[in-house]
């Protein structure tokens, strides 16, 4: 019974030490400002939430503009349904309930520091809301370092950057340095970068007391010829003579790709009409791991062309190897003479197509061309049996 009066009465305690500020508002026609509590204690790098409610008791409707102040570094915003608010609207005797949102630095020093709430509708001004925050120290490591990472375990493809953030904590009263070291497999490139918006490559940082140092990066570039597989490397941070290792792993994927060339790079080809010409195609694996089933197709010009691929299905084709195709062209013997665009596509399931596009120049011999060389054949002859004749004694 006892518990169940003292919780009523709570609520109506607070009422009544509430009511002198609300009558003295009441009758200076002014504004007032509330909230739940005025004190708070947090370590640094915490966000504080509250409620700040803003009553009108200036006798009719009025636009009241709010503002929060915060020390240097710090954040301190009034919100409502996830916006920020610069002022409210409230009829006489009206409250409108706004949320303060303080954001502590992770640089904060422990101490007190205050965080101030004002508000105003032309030369009225309402009361200040002071809300004390105490920043306690976080809880320390024994050991002068500690270093965390966000993601371990990254995966890519050969040439690809797999880029670990990192962060290294100075848990001393001291300032110290923190160099950076990677143990890497054999032709692996890694670069330490201060934050990964920059570009400049460290090797190490100067830290402050009891600072944290989030944002760092380790970027590993993974050689273009790496095999698939899980590689194990290594992050050391050291400082003040104490050495942190944090375990990392790589899982290189494997990768798909092929190319479509000629010998000599040649696209053109020549042929009479009626008759047939061939080329050849390299197909090229150009990636880490075996393609199968490569399927060539030709798309010929309008007519009763004939397009031969042998073999048009490459069964297997490992990593680095290449297989040569032939194409066989043959135009009717009808065809107009001209150049002719053909293109012969390779398709993979493992992989995207690839396309190459052969200009045919097609000629046609005339039978005048013939009997023209019968004719001169047939002179040379005569003059031949002419001298022979009477060009003896």
């Amino acid at each position: 019974m006892r518990r169940a009066l003292w919780v009523l009465a709570v609520p109506l305690l607070l009422a009544m030490l509430a009511m002198p500020a609300q009558a003295s508002a009441a009758q200076s026609g002014g504004i007032l400002l509330t909230t739940y509590f005025t004190g708070v204690s947090v370590q640094a790098g915490q966000r504080i939430v509250t409620g700040v409610n803003v009553t009108n008791y200036m006798g009719q409707s009025a636009s009241i503009s709010v503002s929060a102040s915060a020390p240097p570094g710090w954040t301190a915003v009034l919100t409502y349904g996830g916006y920020n608010v610069t002022a409210v609207y409230a009829p006489p005797g009206g409250t409108r309930s706004l949320q303060l949102e303080i954001y502590v630095p992770s640089s904060a020093a422990p101490g007190t520091y205050e965080v101030n709430v004002t508000a105003r509708s032309g030369p009225v001004e309402s009361n200040e809301l002071t809300f004390q925050v105490q920043v306690s120290p976080a809880p320390r490591s024994s050991r002068p370092i500690t270093v965390s990472v966000s993601y371990p375990s990254l995966s890519g493809g050969p040439g690809s950057v797999l880029s670990y953030m990192f962060e290294v904590d100075n848990n001393l009263g001291t300032s110290a340095i923190a160099t950076f070291s990677m143990d890497a497999p054999p032709g692996w490139i890694v670069t330490f970068l201060p934050s990964s918006y920059s570009t400049t490559v460290i090797s190490g940082i100067s830290m402050g007391p009891y600072s944290v140092n989030p944002g760092l990066v380790a970027d590993v570039y993974v050689p273009s010829n790496a095999r698939p597989g899980i590689y194990n490397l290594t992050l050391t941070v050291t400082s003040s003579g104490y050495s942190v290792s944090v375990p990392l792993s790589a899982t290189v994927t494997g990768t798909y790709s092929y190319s479509l060339s000629t010998p000599g790079g040649l696209l053109s080809m020549e042929v009479q009409a009626g008759h047939t010409a061939t080329s050849s195609i390299i197909v090229s694996n150009t990636g880490t791991e075996p393609l199968t089933d490569i399927t060539l197709v030709a798309v010929q010009p309008s007519g009763d062309w004939t397009v031969g691929l042998s073999p048009s299905t490459i069964r297997v084709l490992q990593p680095g190897q290449n297989a040569t195709v032939t194409l066989s062209v043959r135009p009717p013997p009808n065809a107009i003479p001209g150049i002719y665009s053909l293109t012969v596509s390779a398709y993979s399931q493992q992989a995207s197509s690839r396309s190459l596009q052969f200009m045919v120049t097609v000629t046609k011999q005339t039978y005048w061309g013939i009997v023209g060389v019968i004719v001169i054949v047939a002179a040379v002859a005569a003059l031949v049996a002419v001298f022979w004749r009477f060009g003896r004694p």
